[in-house]
């Protein structure tokens, strides 16, 4: 299921010390929080170029940044614009990545915190 190398960077990051375990988190909430904040201003951007009728964001970019971490930023800038409410790819689409986004920030709390 996993990769070799995945595995192996699995297994040296639990030997890390404490202290390269909370930088390491701190580095993912980080990016977490910035990937969020960047997808929601992607996407609404894209709401404005609809409603002026112009040359849009490819969808392919938006579900792209939300793999990345975005799903959240991007499920709050649907519900807060009405954007891309009525596509099923986004309706079912942005709340899984939104919940595997959680679910990767929920293994880095578990592996900084419990291992």
């Amino acid at each position: 299921m996993f990769s070799k190398e995945a595995l192996n960077f699995l297994r040296d990051l639990l030997k890390l010390n404490s202290r390269a375990k909370a930088k390491a988190f701190l580095i993912f909430v980080i990016y977490f929080i910035l990937i969020n904040i960047v997808t929601y201003i992607v996407m609404t951007i894209d709401k404005k170029l609809a409603r002026k009728d112009k040359k849009r964001i490819p969808e392919n970019v938006l579900f792209t940044l939300a793999i990345l971490g975005g799903g959240l930023g991007a499920i709050y800038s649907m519900k807060r614009h009405a954007h891309k409410t009525k596509k099923k790819s986004f309706t079912i689409g942005m709340p899984i990545t939104a919940a595997l986004n959680v679910m990767a920030l929920a293994f880095e709390i578990l592996v900084v915190y419990i291992y």
